[in-house]
């Protein structure tokens, strides 16, 4: 079963942001981490402070701590072990 943990204070952004994802925009407001805390599997971001059902998401997924994709409803942007990006 997989835990799911749901972030909207704006210190536990910025957790998010220095711990699992540094890249991340700062109009982030929430998030929902799947799986551990402490070595999340993926987290889906919204720019509300308390997301609905329909509001737009951008999700990232984490392998062994390392960011490898980021996507949104426009497609998914993965990026390589070596930090470029690939279309």
């Amino acid at each position: 079963m997989s835990r799911h943990t749901f972030l909207n204070a704006a210190d536990d952004i910025q957790w998010l942001r220095d711990n699992h994802i540094p890249s991340l925009p700062d109009n982030v407001q929430s998030a929902v981490l799947y799986g551990s805390e402490d070595s999340p599997e993926r987290v889906d971001t919204y720019t509300e402070i308390n997301p609905s059902i329909d509001d737009a998401m951008t999700m990232y997924v984490v392998v062994d701590g390392m960011l490898v994709a980021e996507g949104n409803t426009c497609g998914i942007l993965i990026t390589t072990s070596n930090g470029r990006k690939n279309d």
